[in-house]
């Protein structure tokens, strides 16, 4: 399930106007209104108007795809586009946050939501995640978020800036049918995993938007060299592999990419062993991102499952340095480190990182979150071990 958080919106020169698109209400959980589908949907989006929208698709396959469609609809406005995917070591907020130069985050959600509402506002900026599991400090915070925007746009619906633009916020849902969205206020829509005629249309016209913005060549051979490349290239492999595409210094920074758990500051790429180089390799191979000077691993690295098991365990030792170091103030880095020491066999200096990561927590949830982390990791461990580890844990409770 993913989510969309366009602040300050205006609206782009290819929209045209619709009577399907509705005039946003305070709508509550439970509302359904018509069916409204791809068309209507794109329209909402290019319309930019605020308030919160769920699209529900039947296929799991097409919620990343369509969230990715969303975000080029939105991009072709000129405006900033943030996408964070799920990650093994942080929140999916917390990786916003990071994209939107928040330094310190509140463990509060509604203060959380608070934090990003007004420093998305500031940039324009749009945000891409997935939807949060229930229960989950992260679905807590996009609850807040939702409940927020929901009724700053009813208040701001007839105002405008300067520009023409609405100053109030719209947040979209793309969840997998099977979601549970009754906690989301907002309009509703219905979307197909199979596009025809006039929606496979839009979806074009959206990628050559893309495009146009990507590719740098301006002499018509080269654009139509370009797109003949673009026709011949395979579908890409469903289990990829590195061997042979990539240096082994860029193999040892994707794994540490990997372990981290997180996107991690360009900059500081030398602190995962790396160089920035080796991250442009990766990047050239398409199985990392440079999202606004975070390297982030892409759908394609997470698929190379041998990555992380075949790391050593000085390299999680490594990392789990790493993370302390970059981002001492933080929970889940100290939480993340304790995992992989736990990986590398060190197990009473990830008790220690464990016991720093609860420490730092001023959240219930959080720390809730944090020891049920730690309890799944400890389980399975030599017996002797886990029993100690528990203990230890209970103890600080």
């Amino acid at each position: 399930m993913f989510l969309v958080l366009a602040a300050h919106l205006s609206v782009p020169a290819l929209a045209t106007s619709r009577n399907s698109t509705p005039a946003l209400g305070n709508a509550g959980p439970a509302s359904r209104q018509l069916s409204r589908g791809f068309a209507d949907l794109d329209e909402r989006v290019l319309a930019a108007s605020p308030g919160v929208v769920v699209v529900r698709t039947p296929s799991v396959d097409a919620v990343s795809a369509i969230a990715a469609h969303i975000a080029r609809r939105v991009q072709s406005g000129g405006l900033p586009a943030i996408a964070v995917r799920a990650v093994a070591g942080a929140p999916l907020f917390l990786e916003v946050a990071a994209r939107l130069a928040i330094t310190s985050v509140e463990g509060n959600p509604s203060r959380c939501a608070e934090q990003l509402v007004l420093a998305a506002a500031s940039r324009r900026a749009v945000i891409v995640v997935p939807m949060p599991h229930a229960g989950t400090w992260d679905r807590a915070v996009a609850v807040e978020l939702a409940c927020r925007l929901t009724n700053e746009a009813s208040g701001f619906r007839a105002t405008t800036d300067a520009h023409g633009r609405n100053p109030a916020s719209l947040v979209i849902f793309v969840a997998d049918a099977l979601d549970e969205d009754a906690d989301i206020r907002g309009e509703r829509y219905d979307v197909s995993a199979v596009l025809d005629g006039e929606d496979r249309r839009r979806w074009w016209i959206a990628v050559a938007e893309e495009a146009q913005t990507r590719v740098e060549c301006e002499e018509v051979s080269g654009l139509e060299a370009w797109w003949s490349r673009a026709r011949r290239e395979a579908p890409e492999s469903p289990t990829p592999s590195l061997t042979g595409l990539v240096s082994e210094a860029a193999t040892k920074l994707l794994q540490a990419l990997v372990l981290s758990g997180r996107s991690w500051p360009l900059v500081d790429v030398h602190l995962l062993g790396g160089t920035i180089a080796a991250a442009r390799e990766l990047a050239d191979a398409g199985v990392v991102a440079d999202e606004r000077g975070f390297l982030a691993a892409s759908p394609t690295s997470e698929t190379l499952a041998s990555l992380a098991p075949s790391a050593s365990p000085e390299l999680h030792a490594s990392v789990a340095g790493a993370l302390v170091a970059r981002f001492a103030a933080d929970p889940w880095a100290h939480a993340r480190a304790a995992e992989l020491l736990l990986a590398a066999g060190h197990f009473d200096d990830a008790d220690r990182s464990h016991a720093t990561a609860v420490a730092k927590v001023d959240d219930a949830l959080v720390r809730r979150e944090l020891v049920g982390r730690w309890m799944r990791k400890v389980d399975g461990l030599p017996r002797d071990v886990e029993l100690r580890l528990r203990v230890r844990a209970a103890e600080r409770a």
